[in-house]
């Protein structure tokens, strides 16, 4: 990470989106758009994508408990053996599987797990990320 380095974000209307990449099991690599979410604790992705590239989540050895719309639910944690965002890379970051309700132009959360490793500001103005 280089200080002063500028990643700049989608914008749907006042939301903000980051490109990303997450790496199967199955040593497939896919690209997604994930949702900067301040207000997720955890870095979510959809369920159904996580099985396209290999990950199961039907049992899992974690489970989370997060607040949705209709209350709260527990929740599958997977671990995935690669994941890209903001220039940085992951080996073996948990992530909370979960199929979002209908965002069609998101594959997920971009959460304070992942936030919080790095010195960042969030521009939603500029609707970009710089490392400070």
């Amino acid at each position: 990470m280089t200080k002063g380095q500028i990643y700049q974000l989608s914008r749907y209307g006042n939301l903000l989106v980051v490109n990303a990449a997450v790496g199967g099991n199955n040593n497939q690599v896919r690209k997604i758009k994930l949702l900067v979410d301040t207000g997720s604790s955890y870095t979510v992705i959809r369920s159904t994508l996580l099985k396209s590239i290999g990950y199961k989540s039907q049992q899992p050895s974690l489970s989370v408990k997060i607040a949705t719309a209709g209350g709260m639910i527990r929740v599958p944690v997977v671990k995935v053996s690669c994941f890209s965002c903001l220039g940085q890379q992951i080996n073996e970051f948990a992530i909370v599987t979960y199929n979002l309700p209908a965002v069609t132009y998101v594959e997920g959360l971009l959460g304070m797990d992942f936030l919080n490793r790095y010195p960042l500001m969030i521009y939603p103005q500029k609707a970009e990320i710089r490392y400070t």
